[in-house]
């Protein structure tokens, strides 16, 4: 899909080593962190959205996660697995599973997903909180 563009792109350790999947929004993992926050995991909704996982090499055939480690892509525009159809300019927030759903504060879609799994370009905004 062409439009994908990356501002900022940081590596954050799987530390709860769950699986993950490419493409959906990673969100601050606290409870498996220091007094820096340095592990991430995938969104579940409600938490503090800080971008997308964008780390393909670090899956196994299944598209399980084989490393402690995912890189997420947090400013620019980016692919996100949809949840449901999705309109260009609708607010982009994250779901249970860390695909993209209407509404939101996590960024803009700049392109339309017409059903669930289609993929989303996303300008990501971020914020203070909020999914």
């Amino acid at each position: 899909m062409a439009g994908e563009s990356s501002v900022l792109e940081m590596a954050f350790q799987n530390a709860a080593q769950e699986a993950f999947a490419p493409n959906t929004f990673a969100e601050l993992d606290a409870d498996n962190s220091g007094p820096l926050v340095t592990a991430a995991k995938t969104a579940t909704g409600d938490g503090v959205v800080i971008g997308v996982i964008y780390d393909r090499a670090k899956l196994d055939n299944n598209g399980e996660a084989v490393s402690q480690g995912m890189n997420i892509r947090m400013h620019g525009i980016a692919r996100v697995i949809a949840s449901e159809a999705i309109a260009v300019g609708d607010g982009v927030g994250a779901g249970a599973d860390g695909k993209a759903t209407s509404g939101g504060t996590a960024g803009i879609a700049i392109s339309a997903a017409e059903a669930e799994g289609d993929l989303v370009l996303v300008l990501l905004t971020p914020t203070a909180g909020g999914a």
